[in-house]
């Protein structure tokens, strides 16, 4: 559980919980809790208060990385169904701009209902065939966070049924699309900016290889960082969490 800091604090949905009997560990960090009991999500305490949202460790990071601020403006540009939209309104302070949109209208249905639950009021949500025109209207963006559709081998443990369509050429295809993703995010952004591209994937094709594809075809952005989390079961010092990547990619001219 991730708490819904316009809301509500670590400390206190800890005590909040512990008022109400849920256990519980904390996150060393004491930004996270983790249940110990597998309660239905919908049924916690605070739920329908908007108090916390549900989001792995690993997937958390890449936001964490990105680090947005109060006041920026962000294209969220495969957002739904919207952990790391919110995540990014909450570190804003609830304050700039972000359009949101993703190919699948359905799923994208989900992230405009977490931001009613949290409270959260500058997200837009716009339909991805409006993305040029809304970026031609407000100009380019401080950011582009690219949460591009992968493999899923980072999350093996939660999906298994992976698996069964894991092959040398599907992974192939998708690594070309999150390449014609990333190009797409280059031309919305200032110089100045950055992109976060990342994945639910461990494999290099998917991460690594096609940050320096794009690399070597455009001089206008540099590798600011690259991270890849392998999953992991719980240690001392942090919760179980799945395997993610994140690359920030910044404009330079």
């Amino acid at each position: 559980m991730r708490p819904n800091t316009l809301k509500i604090s670590a400390t206190a949905l800890a005590q909040k919980f512990t008022a109400d009997r849920i256990e519980f560990e904390t996150a060393e960090s004491g930004t996270m809790l983790q249940l110990k009991s597998h309660l239905p999500v919908t049924e916690l305490p605070g739920f329908d208060e908007g108090l916390f949202t549900v989001q792995d460790p690993a997937s958390a990071q890449a936001v964490e990385i990105l680090a947005p601020q109060p006041g920026w403006a962000i294209i969220d540009l495969c957002a739904a169904p919207g952990g790391k939209t919110v995540q990014m309104a909450q570190l804003m302070n609830n304050t700039g701009r972000i359009i949101a949109t993703d190919i699948d209208p359905e799923r994208l249905q989900k992230v405009g209902q977490n931001c009613k639950r949290l409270g959260i009021t500058i997200v837009d949500i716009i339909g991805y065939e409006q993305v040029s025109e809304v970026i031609a209207r407000i100009g380019r963006c401080d950011a582009v966070l690219l949460d591009v559709p992968c493999s899923n081998t980072g999350v093996l443990a939660r999906r298994p049924e992976v698996r069964l369509r894991l092959t040398p050429r599907a992974v192939g295809i998708m690594a070309g699309m999150q390449l014609q993703l990333l190009e797409k995010a280059a031309g919305m952004i200032r110089t100045g900016s950055k992109i976060c591209f990342s994945t639910c994937s461990i494999l290099k094709q998917e991460n690594s290889e096609v940050i320096k594809q794009f690399l070597s075809a455009s001089t206008d952005f540099t590798l600011d960082s690259e991270n890849l989390t392998l999953p992991s079961l719980a240690a001392a010092d942090s919760f179980e969490h799945d395997g993610a990547f994140t690359a920030i990619l910044a404009k330079i001219k």
